[in-house]
Protein backbone atom coordinates (compact mmCIF):
# COMPACT_ATOMS: atom_id res chain seq x y z
CA UNK A 1 0.00 0.00 0.00
CA UNK A 2 1.28 3.44 -0.96
CA UNK A 3 2.52 6.11 1.77
CA UNK A 4 1.74 9.46 1.53
CA UNK A 5 4.65 10.76 0.19
CA UNK A 6 4.40 7.97 -2.66
CA UNK A 7 0.88 9.16 -3.36
CA UNK A 8 1.38 12.83 -4.03
CA UNK A 9 4.95 12.14 -5.46
CA UNK A 10 2.86 10.10 -7.90
CA UNK A 11 0.44 12.75 -8.23
CA UNK A 12 2.72 15.43 -8.61
CA UNK A 13 4.83 13.21 -11.24
CA UNK A 14 1.82 12.85 -13.60
CA UNK A 15 0.80 16.52 -12.90
CA UNK A 16 4.11 17.36 -13.70
CA UNK A 17 4.28 15.86 -17.34
CA UNK A 18 0.78 16.78 -18.15
CA UNK A 19 2.56 20.47 -17.62
CA UNK A 20 4.94 19.92 -19.78
CA UNK A 21 2.78 18.82 -22.59
CA UNK A 22 0.61 21.68 -22.25
CA UNK A 23 3.36 24.06 -22.38
CA UNK A 24 5.59 22.32 -25.13
CA UNK A 25 4.09 24.04 -28.18
CA UNK A 26 5.02 27.33 -27.15
CA UNK A 27 7.84 27.06 -24.24
CA UNK A 28 11.02 26.01 -24.33
CA UNK A 29 11.44 23.06 -21.90
CA UNK A 30 13.55 25.33 -19.54
CA UNK A 31 11.14 28.29 -19.32
CA UNK A 32 8.21 25.47 -19.10
CA UNK A 33 10.27 24.04 -16.11
CA UNK A 34 10.82 27.65 -14.44
CA UNK A 35 6.38 27.94 -14.40
CA UNK A 36 5.93 24.55 -13.41
CA UNK A 37 8.25 25.04 -10.14
CA UNK A 38 6.15 28.30 -9.05
CA UNK A 39 3.10 27.00 -9.71
CA UNK A 40 3.75 24.14 -7.66
CA UNK A 41 5.52 26.07 -4.52
CA UNK A 42 2.53 28.85 -5.05
CA UNK A 43 -0.23 25.89 -4.66
CA UNK A 44 1.55 24.48 -1.41
CA UNK A 45 3.26 27.19 0.28
CA UNK A 46 0.39 28.22 2.02
CA UNK A 47 -0.93 24.80 3.40
CA UNK A 48 2.61 23.95 4.70
CA UNK A 49 2.44 27.15 6.45
CA UNK A 50 -0.96 26.65 7.73
CA UNK A 51 -0.35 23.02 8.56
CA UNK A 52 3.37 24.21 10.23
CA UNK A 53 0.86 27.05 12.44
CA UNK A 54 4.41 29.46 11.43
CA UNK A 55 3.60 32.91 11.94
CA UNK A 56 7.46 33.40 10.03
CA UNK A 57 5.97 32.87 7.17
CA UNK A 58 3.21 34.73 5.94
CA UNK A 59 0.62 34.61 2.91
CA UNK A 60 -2.07 37.27 2.61
CA UNK A 61 -5.41 35.78 2.33
CA UNK A 62 -6.98 37.55 -0.08
CA UNK A 63 -3.75 36.31 -2.32
CA UNK A 64 -3.50 32.68 -0.90
CA UNK A 65 -3.62 29.72 -3.92
CA UNK A 66 -6.93 28.98 -3.09
CA UNK A 67 -8.67 32.15 -2.95
CA UNK A 68 -6.92 33.35 -6.42
CA UNK A 69 -8.94 30.20 -8.22
CA UNK A 70 -12.28 30.89 -5.99
CA UNK A 71 -12.63 34.40 -6.87
CA UNK A 72 -13.93 34.80 -10.74
CA UNK A 73 -11.41 36.89 -12.64
CA UNK A 74 -10.71 37.98 -16.43
CA UNK A 75 -7.49 37.50 -15.91
CA UNK A 76 -5.83 34.67 -13.58
CA UNK A 77 -2.36 35.55 -14.92
CA UNK A 78 -2.57 39.19 -13.74
CA UNK A 79 -3.89 37.82 -10.24
CA UNK A 80 -1.28 35.23 -9.93
CA UNK A 81 1.59 37.44 -10.63
CA UNK A 82 0.01 40.50 -8.40
CA UNK A 83 -0.43 37.11 -5.72
CA UNK A 84 3.04 36.08 -6.50
CA UNK A 85 4.06 39.27 -5.35
CA UNK A 86 2.31 40.00 -2.64
CA UNK A 87 3.45 36.79 -1.27
CA UNK A 88 7.23 37.92 -1.93
CA UNK A 89 6.86 41.79 0.05
CA UNK A 90 5.50 40.12 2.96
CA UNK A 91 8.54 37.30 3.09
CA UNK A 92 11.20 39.84 1.57
CA UNK A 93 14.08 37.88 3.10
CA UNK A 94 12.95 34.61 2.85
CA UNK A 95 11.32 34.83 -0.59
CA UNK A 96 13.13 37.37 -2.66
CA UNK A 97 12.89 36.61 -6.46
CA UNK A 98 10.34 33.85 -6.35
CA UNK A 99 8.47 35.45 -8.89
CA UNK A 100 11.59 37.37 -11.00
CA UNK A 101 11.35 34.22 -13.96
CA UNK A 102 8.34 34.29 -14.67
CA UNK A 103 5.16 36.32 -15.98
CA UNK A 104 1.57 34.39 -15.81
CA UNK A 105 0.23 37.67 -17.13
CA UNK A 106 2.60 37.54 -20.40
CA UNK A 107 2.08 34.00 -20.69
CA UNK A 108 -2.04 34.56 -21.22
CA UNK A 109 -1.73 37.67 -23.13
CA UNK A 110 0.59 35.63 -25.69
CA UNK A 111 -1.36 32.63 -25.32
CA UNK A 112 -4.47 32.96 -23.91
CA UNK A 113 -5.70 31.95 -20.78
CA UNK A 114 -6.91 28.20 -21.31
CA UNK A 115 -3.02 27.57 -21.19
CA UNK A 116 -2.56 28.71 -17.95
CA UNK A 117 -6.36 27.61 -16.55
CA UNK A 118 -5.13 23.97 -17.68
CA UNK A 119 -2.13 24.03 -15.95
CA UNK A 120 -3.87 24.81 -12.87
CA UNK A 121 -6.17 21.78 -13.91
CA UNK A 122 -3.21 19.97 -13.31
CA UNK A 123 -2.40 20.85 -10.36
CA UNK A 124 -5.69 21.00 -8.85
CA UNK A 125 -5.44 16.80 -8.97
CA UNK A 126 -2.66 16.91 -6.78
CA UNK A 127 -4.36 15.78 -3.29
CA UNK A 128 -3.66 15.57 -0.14
CA UNK A 129 -4.97 13.27 2.80
CA UNK A 130 -5.69 15.42 5.77
CA UNK A 131 -6.80 12.28 8.04
CA UNK A 132 -2.91 11.91 8.21
CA UNK A 133 -0.75 14.04 10.86
CA UNK A 134 0.63 17.23 9.60
CA UNK A 135 4.39 16.25 9.87
CA UNK A 136 3.73 13.87 7.23
CA UNK A 137 2.00 16.17 5.07
CA UNK A 138 4.49 18.91 4.75
CA UNK A 139 7.17 15.81 4.30
CA UNK A 140 5.21 14.31 1.20
CA UNK A 141 4.89 18.35 -0.29
CA UNK A 142 8.44 18.77 0.41
CA UNK A 143 9.60 15.34 -1.13
CA UNK A 144 7.15 15.60 -4.13
CA UNK A 145 8.79 19.13 -4.82
CA UNK A 146 12.02 17.82 -4.62
CA UNK A 147 11.21 15.26 -6.97
CA UNK A 148 10.58 17.55 -9.84
CA UNK A 149 14.04 17.87 -10.14
CA UNK A 150 14.86 14.30 -10.42
CA UNK A 151 12.04 14.24 -12.84
CA UNK A 152 12.70 17.74 -14.93
CA UNK A 153 16.19 15.45 -15.20
CA UNK A 154 15.12 12.44 -16.57
CA UNK A 155 13.13 14.67 -19.50
CA UNK A 156 16.53 16.67 -20.07
CA UNK A 157 19.17 16.44 -17.71
CA UNK A 158 20.66 19.82 -18.80
CA UNK A 159 17.68 21.60 -17.01
CA UNK A 160 18.65 20.70 -13.84
CA UNK A 161 22.26 19.75 -14.04
CA UNK A 162 24.00 22.76 -13.02
CA UNK A 163 22.44 22.80 -9.46
CA UNK A 164 20.90 19.43 -8.28
CA UNK A 165 22.74 17.15 -6.58
CA UNK A 166 21.28 13.68 -7.01
CA UNK A 167 19.64 12.22 -3.86
CA UNK A 168 21.55 9.21 -3.10
CA UNK A 169 25.07 11.49 -3.22
CA UNK A 170 23.20 14.02 -1.17
CA UNK A 171 22.28 11.48 1.28
CA UNK A 172 25.85 10.09 1.32
CA UNK A 173 27.35 13.16 1.80
CA UNK A 174 24.79 14.27 4.96
CA UNK A 175 25.30 10.70 6.34
CA UNK A 176 29.13 10.60 6.16
CA UNK A 177 29.49 14.43 7.64
CA UNK A 178 27.26 12.85 10.81
CA UNK A 179 25.45 15.78 11.67
CA UNK A 180 24.24 16.39 15.16
CA UNK A 181 21.32 18.42 17.10
CA UNK A 182 22.58 21.97 17.73
CA UNK A 183 24.64 22.06 14.97
CA UNK A 184 24.98 25.32 12.07
CA UNK A 185 25.00 23.42 8.68
CA UNK A 186 26.45 25.38 5.90
CA UNK A 187 26.76 25.18 2.03
CA UNK A 188 28.43 27.81 -0.22
CA UNK A 189 27.62 26.25 -3.39
CA UNK A 190 23.75 25.64 -2.31
CA UNK A 191 22.18 24.99 -5.77
CA UNK A 192 18.16 23.47 -4.76
CA UNK A 193 19.60 22.82 -0.91
CA UNK A 194 19.01 19.10 -1.52
CA UNK A 195 22.25 18.75 0.39
CA UNK A 196 21.46 20.74 3.24
CA UNK A 197 17.88 18.90 3.32
CA UNK A 198 19.63 15.84 3.37
CA UNK A 199 21.61 17.36 6.11
CA UNK A 200 18.84 18.23 8.57
CA UNK A 201 17.17 14.91 8.04
CA UNK A 202 19.91 13.18 9.11
CA UNK A 203 20.60 15.52 11.93
CA UNK A 204 17.02 14.18 13.53
CA UNK A 205 15.96 17.40 14.91
CA UNK A 206 14.54 20.76 14.35
CA UNK A 207 17.49 22.16 16.60
CA UNK A 208 19.70 22.75 13.79
CA UNK A 209 20.25 26.00 11.81
CA UNK A 210 20.88 26.25 7.57
CA UNK A 211 22.66 28.57 5.55
CA UNK A 212 23.48 28.51 1.93
CA UNK A 213 24.61 30.96 -0.80
CA UNK A 214 24.10 30.57 -4.77
CA UNK A 215 25.56 32.81 -7.53
CA UNK A 216 22.03 32.08 -9.68
CA UNK A 217 18.97 34.20 -8.80
CA UNK A 218 16.37 32.00 -10.24
CA UNK A 219 18.40 29.36 -8.42
CA UNK A 220 18.17 30.69 -5.35
CA UNK A 221 14.99 31.30 -5.64
CA UNK A 222 14.19 27.54 -6.22
CA UNK A 223 16.30 26.58 -3.11
CA UNK A 224 13.96 28.86 -0.62
CA UNK A 225 11.08 27.03 -2.01
CA UNK A 226 12.69 23.80 -1.41
CA UNK A 227 13.79 24.39 2.16
CA UNK A 228 10.04 26.39 2.96
CA UNK A 229 8.06 23.38 1.58
CA UNK A 230 10.20 21.02 3.75
CA UNK A 231 9.30 23.13 6.94
CA UNK A 232 12.84 24.81 6.85
CA UNK A 233 11.30 28.26 7.63
CA UNK A 234 14.46 29.73 9.54
CA UNK A 235 16.88 28.77 7.03
CA UNK A 236 18.68 31.66 5.64
CA UNK A 237 19.61 31.69 1.69
CA UNK A 238 21.89 34.50 0.06
CA UNK A 239 22.55 35.17 -3.37
CA UNK A 240 26.02 36.29 -5.00
CA UNK A 241 29.14 35.17 -6.09
CA UNK A 242 30.51 32.90 -3.09
CA UNK A 243 34.08 32.84 -3.90
CA UNK A 244 33.88 36.66 -4.32
CA UNK A 245 31.43 38.18 -2.46
CA UNK A 246 30.81 35.56 0.73
CA UNK A 247 27.06 36.56 2.57
CA UNK A 248 27.95 34.51 6.15
CA UNK A 249 30.49 37.15 7.40
CA UNK A 250 30.69 39.13 10.71
CA UNK A 251 32.98 41.50 12.07
CA UNK A 252 35.37 41.41 9.00
CA UNK A 253 35.28 37.37 9.31
CA UNK A 254 33.72 33.98 7.63
CA UNK A 255 31.15 33.03 9.68
CA UNK A 256 32.52 29.09 11.23
CA UNK A 257 29.78 26.26 10.72
CA UNK A 258 29.90 22.84 12.62
CA UNK A 259 29.10 21.48 8.91
CA UNK A 260 29.91 22.86 5.92
CA UNK A 261 28.81 20.29 2.69
CA UNK A 262 28.67 21.39 -0.68
CA UNK A 263 29.04 20.02 -4.34
CA UNK A 264 30.14 23.11 -6.31
CA UNK A 265 30.25 23.12 -10.09
CA UNK A 266 33.35 21.17 -10.80
CA UNK A 267 36.35 23.09 -12.63
CA UNK A 268 34.34 26.36 -13.32
CA UNK A 269 36.63 29.45 -14.62
CA UNK A 270 36.40 32.11 -11.25
CA UNK A 271 37.76 35.50 -10.73
CA UNK A 272 40.99 34.73 -9.58
CA UNK A 273 42.54 38.17 -10.19
CA UNK A 274 40.89 38.95 -6.55
CA UNK A 275 42.08 36.29 -4.45
CA UNK A 276 44.70 38.08 -3.44
CA UNK A 277 43.02 41.41 -2.07
CA UNK A 278 40.87 38.91 -0.27
CA UNK A 279 39.21 40.57 2.84
CA UNK A 280 38.81 36.92 4.32
CA UNK A 281 42.52 35.47 3.68
CA UNK A 282 40.65 32.52 2.35
CA UNK A 283 43.68 31.96 -0.08
CA UNK A 284 47.03 32.20 1.95
CA UNK A 285 47.97 28.93 0.66
CA UNK A 286 48.22 29.76 -2.57
CA UNK A 287 45.62 31.28 -5.34
CA UNK A 288 43.71 28.74 -7.19
CA UNK A 289 44.29 28.60 -11.44
CA UNK A 290 41.78 31.00 -13.10
CA UNK A 291 40.73 28.04 -14.58
CA UNK A 292 39.87 25.72 -12.23
CA UNK A 293 37.96 27.19 -9.60
CA UNK A 294 38.12 23.63 -7.55
CA UNK A 295 40.47 24.34 -4.70
CA UNK A 296 38.83 28.11 -4.34
CA UNK A 297 35.89 25.91 -3.25
CA UNK A 298 37.55 23.70 -1.03
CA UNK A 299 39.69 26.90 1.03
CA UNK A 300 36.64 28.59 1.06
CA UNK A 301 34.67 25.82 2.91
CA UNK A 302 37.84 24.98 5.15
CA UNK A 303 38.30 28.62 6.92
CA UNK A 304 34.45 28.29 6.91
CA UNK A 305 34.32 25.16 9.38
CA UNK A 306 34.25 26.21 12.96
CA UNK A 307 38.03 24.82 14.27
CA UNK A 308 38.69 22.30 16.41
CA UNK A 309 35.39 20.30 15.51
CA UNK A 310 33.85 21.29 12.44
CA UNK A 311 33.19 19.05 9.53
CA UNK A 312 33.30 19.21 5.67
CA UNK A 313 32.36 17.06 3.17
CA UNK A 314 32.74 18.21 -0.55
CA UNK A 315 32.10 16.55 -4.11
CA UNK A 316 34.89 17.33 -6.71
CA UNK A 317 36.39 15.71 -9.66
CA UNK A 318 39.11 13.58 -9.20
CA UNK A 319 41.81 15.55 -10.82
CA UNK A 320 42.07 17.98 -7.58
CA UNK A 321 43.41 14.82 -6.06
CA UNK A 322 46.97 14.65 -8.29
CA UNK A 323 46.93 17.82 -10.65
CA UNK A 324 50.17 19.62 -10.00
CA UNK A 325 51.69 23.17 -10.52
CA UNK A 326 49.57 25.29 -7.72
CA UNK A 327 47.21 22.77 -7.35
CA UNK A 328 49.61 20.62 -5.53
CA UNK A 329 51.16 22.97 -3.09
CA UNK A 330 47.40 23.73 -1.98
CA UNK A 331 46.90 20.00 -1.32
CA UNK A 332 50.47 19.74 -0.26
CA UNK A 333 49.34 22.60 2.67
CA UNK A 334 45.88 20.97 3.08
CA UNK A 335 47.40 17.36 3.84
CA UNK A 336 50.61 19.32 5.99
CA UNK A 337 47.40 20.90 8.18
CA UNK A 338 46.39 17.36 9.13
CA UNK A 339 42.59 17.66 8.53
CA UNK A 340 41.84 15.72 5.40
CA UNK A 341 39.70 12.57 6.58
CA UNK A 342 38.60 10.31 3.86
CA UNK A 343 38.78 10.29 0.35
CA UNK A 344 35.96 8.23 -1.22
CA UNK A 345 36.33 7.18 -5.02
CA UNK A 346 32.36 7.42 -6.49
CA UNK A 347 30.92 5.41 -9.76
CA UNK A 348 31.19 7.17 -12.99
CA UNK A 349 28.24 8.61 -14.21
CA UNK A 350 26.23 9.11 -11.20
CA UNK A 351 25.55 12.74 -12.00
CA UNK A 352 23.31 14.83 -14.25
CA UNK A 353 24.77 16.18 -17.25
CA UNK A 354 28.37 14.84 -16.74
CA UNK A 355 29.97 11.51 -17.08
CA UNK A 356 33.17 13.27 -15.36
CA UNK A 357 34.77 10.94 -12.11
CA UNK A 358 34.23 12.82 -8.68
CA UNK A 359 35.16 11.79 -5.44
CA UNK A 360 33.69 12.91 -1.80
CA UNK A 361 36.67 14.41 0.12
CA UNK A 362 35.88 14.81 3.61
CA UNK A 363 37.49 16.82 6.23
CA UNK A 364 37.53 17.47 9.78
CA UNK A 365 39.42 20.12 12.28
CA UNK A 366 39.32 17.77 15.72
CA UNK A 367 41.37 14.82 13.97
CA UNK A 368 44.52 15.69 16.93
CA UNK A 369 46.91 12.96 17.23
CA UNK A 370 45.44 11.10 14.42
CA UNK A 371 47.19 11.75 11.17
CA UNK A 372 45.99 8.55 9.05
CA UNK A 373 43.70 9.53 6.12
CA UNK A 374 41.17 7.20 4.72
CA UNK A 375 40.59 5.98 1.25
CA UNK A 376 37.65 3.97 -0.24
CA UNK A 377 37.58 2.88 -3.74
CA UNK A 378 33.40 2.52 -3.88
CA UNK A 379 33.93 2.96 -7.96
CA UNK A 380 32.40 -0.54 -8.84
CA UNK A 381 29.65 -0.36 -6.47
CA UNK A 382 26.55 1.20 -8.05
CA UNK A 383 23.13 -0.20 -10.11
CA UNK A 384 22.92 0.39 -13.49
CA UNK A 385 19.84 2.83 -14.44
CA UNK A 386 18.54 3.93 -17.68
CA UNK A 387 19.50 7.05 -17.90
CA UNK A 388 22.50 7.02 -15.23
CA UNK A 389 24.13 4.89 -12.72
CA UNK A 390 22.82 4.80 -9.08
CA UNK A 391 24.42 4.78 -5.53
CA UNK A 392 22.25 2.05 -3.64
CA UNK A 393 21.48 1.77 -0.11
CA UNK A 394 23.62 -1.47 0.22
CA UNK A 395 26.63 0.89 -1.26
CA UNK A 396 26.02 3.93 1.07
CA UNK A 397 25.75 1.14 3.74
CA UNK A 398 29.34 -0.32 3.18
CA UNK A 399 30.84 3.01 3.06
CA UNK A 400 29.67 4.26 6.18
CA UNK A 401 30.67 0.97 8.10
CA UNK A 402 34.44 1.66 7.07
CA UNK A 403 34.11 5.51 7.74
CA UNK A 404 32.57 4.70 11.82
CA UNK A 405 35.39 1.93 11.76
CA UNK A 406 38.24 4.49 11.05
CA UNK A 407 36.80 7.35 13.41
CA UNK A 408 36.76 4.66 16.05
CA UNK A 409 40.59 2.75 15.49
CA UNK A 410 43.18 4.09 16.89
CA UNK A 411 45.68 5.45 14.64
CA UNK A 412 48.38 3.39 13.26
CA UNK A 413 51.47 3.45 15.08
CA UNK A 414 53.46 2.14 12.02
CA UNK A 415 54.62 4.19 9.19
CA UNK A 416 52.74 1.93 6.20
CA UNK A 417 49.69 2.20 6.23
CA UNK A 418 46.83 -1.13 6.57
CA UNK A 419 44.30 -2.75 3.75
CA UNK A 420 41.42 -2.34 4.93
CA UNK A 421 39.32 -4.76 2.30
CA UNK A 422 41.21 -5.65 -0.76
CA UNK A 423 40.39 -3.68 -3.82
CA UNK A 424 37.91 -1.35 -1.45
CA UNK A 425 39.51 0.58 1.73
CA UNK A 426 43.09 1.08 2.75
CA UNK A 427 43.99 3.51 6.00
CA UNK A 428 47.18 5.52 4.85
CA UNK A 429 49.62 7.14 7.14
CA UNK A 430 51.19 10.31 6.18
CA UNK A 431 54.24 8.61 5.50
CA UNK A 432 52.52 6.77 2.65
CA UNK A 433 51.26 9.73 1.26
CA UNK A 434 54.47 11.68 1.26
CA UNK A 435 56.23 8.86 -0.27
CA UNK A 436 53.84 9.25 -2.73
CA UNK A 437 54.41 13.15 -3.43
CA UNK A 438 51.53 14.27 -1.97
CA UNK A 439 49.36 13.13 -4.95
CA UNK A 440 46.35 11.25 -3.44
CA UNK A 441 44.69 9.55 -6.18
CA UNK A 442 42.80 6.55 -4.67
CA UNK A 443 44.39 3.79 -7.00
CA UNK A 444 48.08 4.54 -5.49
CA UNK A 445 46.82 3.81 -2.04
CA UNK A 446 43.85 1.12 -2.85
CA UNK A 447 45.14 -1.90 -5.28
CA UNK A 448 43.09 -2.24 -8.49
CA UNK A 449 41.06 -6.02 -7.67
CA UNK A 450 39.61 -7.79 -10.21
CA UNK A 451 36.67 -6.55 -10.86
CA UNK A 452 32.97 -8.07 -9.53
CA UNK A 453 31.18 -6.21 -12.39
CA UNK A 454 29.85 -8.00 -15.54
CA UNK A 455 31.64 -5.52 -18.40
CA UNK A 456 35.18 -6.47 -18.86
CA UNK A 457 37.67 -3.60 -19.08
CA UNK A 458 40.69 -3.44 -20.37
CA UNK A 459 42.97 -2.69 -17.47
CA UNK A 460 44.98 0.57 -18.37
CA UNK A 461 48.18 2.47 -16.22
CA UNK A 462 47.75 4.86 -13.76
CA UNK A 463 49.07 7.51 -16.44
CA UNK A 464 46.56 6.55 -19.05
CA UNK A 465 43.99 6.97 -16.14
CA UNK A 466 45.38 10.30 -15.07
CA UNK A 467 45.09 11.81 -18.77
CA UNK A 468 41.69 10.52 -19.19
CA UNK A 469 40.48 11.99 -16.24
CA UNK A 470 42.56 15.71 -17.36
CA UNK A 471 41.18 15.64 -20.95
CA UNK A 472 38.03 15.16 -19.59
CA UNK A 473 38.18 18.16 -17.47
CA UNK A 474 39.47 19.87 -20.48
CA UNK A 475 36.78 19.65 -22.42
CA UNK A 476 34.46 20.64 -19.16
CA UNK A 477 36.48 23.46 -19.02
CA UNK A 478 35.17 24.80 -22.17
CA UNK A 479 31.78 24.02 -21.23
CA UNK A 480 31.98 25.51 -17.77
CA UNK A 481 33.61 29.04 -19.08
CA UNK A 482 30.70 28.86 -21.58
CA UNK A 483 27.71 28.78 -18.55
CA UNK A 484 29.72 30.93 -16.30
CA UNK A 485 29.12 34.12 -18.89
CA UNK A 486 25.72 32.69 -19.33
CA UNK A 487 25.19 32.97 -15.55
CA UNK A 488 26.53 36.43 -15.32
CA UNK A 489 24.59 37.76 -17.90
CA UNK A 490 21.49 36.16 -16.22
CA UNK A 491 22.40 37.87 -13.45
CA UNK A 492 23.15 41.58 -14.65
Amino acid sequence: MENANQIIENETKRAIWNAFNILRPVLDMSEAKNYIITLFFYKFISKVTDLQSNEQVFIPENYSYEFVLREPTKNIGKAIDKALEMIEKENSKKLENISSNVQFEQLCTKYGDKLLLDLLDEFERINLDFSLPNSEITNAIGDAFESLFVQFAEIDNRLVSDYYTPAQVSSLLAKVAAPQSGNSIYDPACGTSSLLINAAKEAGSNNISLFGQDLNRTVSAFSKMNLLLHGYFNAEIKCDDTLVSPQFTGNSELMKFDIVLSNPPFSMNWDAGRAEYDTYKRFHRDIPPRSKADYAFISHMIESTREGSGRMGVVVPQGVLFRGAVERKIRKKIIEENIIEAIIGLPPNVFYGTAIPAVIMLFHKGKKENKDVLFIDASQQFESLKAKNNIRDEDIEKILKFIDRFREDTPLTTEVGEVLQDGYAFRATIKDIKNNDYNLNIPLYVKAAVSIREESLPLRSLNEVQLSIIQTEKELEVESRRMFELVKQLNR
